[in-house]
């Protein structure tokens, strides 16, 4: 595209954004002041910059750079009231509805009778139609009605027994949005000194914003309208529909129709002003874009710091650059990139003019695709191999590259080798510090979801790693107190090998599962306990006239203990012994031995199988409270029986017990 047709489109997009800031200017509370500041700082400081850059004044263009800044902060906060109520407004309202919008032909006609009543009984009255001026200011300590404009709402308000008659009432597009609105008083010395506060505050609003004011007169009763500073008084009551609605650009009461045919009629309006309304203004922001794109303007040759981070590929797995990325495609699996090393960043420097590289941005990748040719070893950087792509259509935009630090790095290739290890539980590593001691680990019968690992790194590695002087080792396992029953876990190679350049094949991981038990301890002596005869069932027989066979000796058992006696406590210690003496004594305390003759047969004889229970799963709270430590859920007593498992019952002689 020329030259000229850009700026041509440049300036026709930034002049309606200058155009509707100087209008938002127009609408805000002491906008004139404001407006005055903006323009007069926007001129002086794109006149100063453009003389400035066109005599090479550098001190001055210095000046202009540093202080701009801090003059737009100064106006922020000296005109923050108006900004925030202007922002607030922007966000309350569909500005794109308020275009299309117009106020019904009710609105007005139900405004004028009231007007006209409250003249014809000397009502006083002041209403103030907002236009394009926020009213906030002066809605905001007023009493809100947000309500549909009628008559006799508004003869209510204005009736002299009021609260709110006093006051003023705002009306924005068909509603009053408020009563009892104070206005400033207005400042003009010409004015009659026989004109009362109420005339006055509708003069004085209409100074500052473009609101329209319409005033009744409480001794004369007569109508006045206020607009711009100007008061017209004296106006007829059936002529004040006409004049209502020629000041507020409303249609004549003989167009008004279907609303999408009035709207149409407003829509076609404001395009009209589009060229004929406003001009002062459109013209000074066309002026203003065109000061600002021509001093953005600058067509001369830059430089910019580019930083892409090194990945790598393999032929044939479809795998593309990204974005700020230098991919370097290995011509096969076999061959190890060593430096640059991926994830390595490398600084370029890419030229070209101011446009072309704000077009690009950071949208750059490089592509290296080594052929089978490559050798191992250290060569320099074929920089002239990069293939650059600018975006998704691969175009450079006539951009050039060259390294930041003018020397190119080393491209510093080695051919890899395998070697297969088959795993044994001495290669992993176990750190138990932290396992809960009442539980150990199995390390003998480490599991292995494989039984050998594909190592791979470089030939003089691998060949130490083969030959046994390089230790094989995965990482380690660390076992917290959590760990009860198993721990599974990944593993790769431990930090040593893969910092030689060791990995496992493909990126693979070791899968492994730990075995934890709780710790195992077998109680020091037998615990004996006298067999007691019982009738658990049906049986009509007595268990006080049997007895245990007089050749039979007290039932024996061994006592297996498991998560009960840290392992960190040696047999024979004092703690140990202890624990060992206060185990003894809960089971004997807790321990119930008999026979049950209900299971007693005249045809099988006198003998029966020996029972025992150790007061059932209850058993680990009353231990715990014996030992004052808590057991887990996976403790365990085992009594083992030693002594005979048959146990032969006999009569007890008469007279006897």
């Amino acid at each position: 595209m020329d030259q000229t047709y850009k700026w041509a489109l440049q300036v026709a997009i930034v002049a309606p954004g200058l155009y509707l800031f100087l209008r938002f200017l127009r609408t805000t509370r002491g906008g004139g002041v404001l407006r005055g500041l903006v323009v007069a700082l926007l001129f002086v400081v794109i006149g100063l910059w453009g003389l400035a850059k066109e005599l090479e004044l550098e001190e001055l263009n210095h000046l202009i750079r540093s202080t701009t800044p801090f003059l737009a902060v100064i106006l922020t906060i000296l005109f923050q009231p108006e900004l925030r109520r202007a922002i607030a407004r922007l966000g309350e309202r569909n500005r794109f509805v308020h275009l299309l919008q117009t106020r019904r032909q009710e609105t007005l006609q139900a405004v004028v009778e009231a007007v006209c009543a409250m003249s014809a009984r000397r009502h006083g009255a002041l209403i103030a139609f907002q236009r394009e001026s926020a009213l906030d200011a002066y809605t905001q300590n007023a009493v809100k009605i947000d309500a549909e404009i009628r008559r006799l709402l508004l003869e209510g308000i204005f009736h002299p027994g009021s609260a709110l008659h006093d006051g003023a009432v705002v009306i924005e597009g068909d509603r009053i949005a408020a009563a009892a609105c104070l206005f400033p008083l207005t400042e003009n010395i010409e004015i009659s000194k026989s004109t009362g506060t109420r005339h006055r505050a509708a003069l004085g609003l209409t100074e500052e914003t473009d609101a329209l004011t319409l005033v009744v007169s409480e001794e004369t009763g007569s109508i006045a309208l206020c607009q711009h500073g100007r008061m017209e008084r004296h106006i007829a009551p059936e002529s004040l529909e006409d004049a209502l609605r020629t000041r507020l650009e409303q249609p004549p009461d003989g167009e008004a129709g279907e609303p999408a045919t009035e709207n149409a009629t407003h829509l076609s309006r404001r395009l009209r002003a589009v060229f004929t309304h406003d001009l002062p203004r459109k013209a000074a922001a066309i002026l203003l874009a065109a000061g600002m794109i021509w001093l953005a303007h600058q067509v001369i040759v830059i430089d910019r710091d580019l930083s892409l981070t090194v990945a790598i590929s393999e032929p044939g797995d479809g795998v593309i650059p990204s974005p700020g990325q230098l991919l370097i495609r290995l011509p096969d699996g076999d061959v190890q990139l060593v430096s640059p090393a991926p994830a390595q960043v490398l600084e370029f420097v890419v030229s070209g003019t101011r446009g072309q590289v704000d077009r690009v941005g950071f949208d750059i990748h490089g592509l290296l695709s080594l052929g089978s040719d490559v050798s191992a070893g250290a060569t320099e950087f074929p920089f002239e191999k990069i293939v650059w792509d600018v975006g998704e259509g691969g175009d450079r935009l006539g951009l050039e590259f060259r390294w930041k630090s003018g020397a190119a790095p080393l491209l510093n290739l080695e051919r890899h080798e395998h070697h297969l290890i088959t795993l044994a539980p001495e290669h992993v590593p176990i750190a138990a510090g932290e396992l809960d001691p009442r539980f150990q680990a199995l390390v003998d019968v480490l599991e292995f979801a494989d039984h050998a690992v594909d190592v791979e790194g470089p030939r003089a590695i691998i060949a130490r790693l083969g030959a046994g002087e390089l230790a094989f080792e995965l990482e380690p396992i660390v076992l917290t107190p959590q760990d009860r029953t198993e721990r599974r876990a990944r593993l790769q190679l431990a930090e040593p090998l893969r910092a030689q350049g060791l990995s496992i094949a493909e990126g693979r991981e070791v899968q492994v599962t730990l075995r934890i038990v709780p710790a195992e301890r077998l109680l020091v002596g037998s615990i004996e306990k006298e067999i007691k005869v019982s009738n658990l069932g049906a049986s009509d027989e007595d268990p006080a006239q049997w007895k245990v066979f007089d050749l039979h000796d007290p039932a024996r058992f061994a006592l297996r203990m498991a998560g009960i006696i840290p392992v960190t406590e040696e047999a024979g210690s004092q703690a140990y012994e202890e624990k060992e003496r206060v185990v003894r004594q809960f089971v004997e305390d807790h321990l119930k031995v008999w026979v049950d003759i209900s299971e007693l047969r005249e045809s099988e004889g006198t003998t029966l199988p020996l029972q025992w229970n150790l007061v059932g799963d209850g058993w680990r709270a009353g231990l715990s409270a014996s030992l004052g430590e808590e057991l887990d859920d996976l403790a365990e007593l085992e009594l083992i029986l030693e002594s005979e498992g048959m146990i032969k019952l006999q009569k007890k002689e008469e007279g006897t017990e």
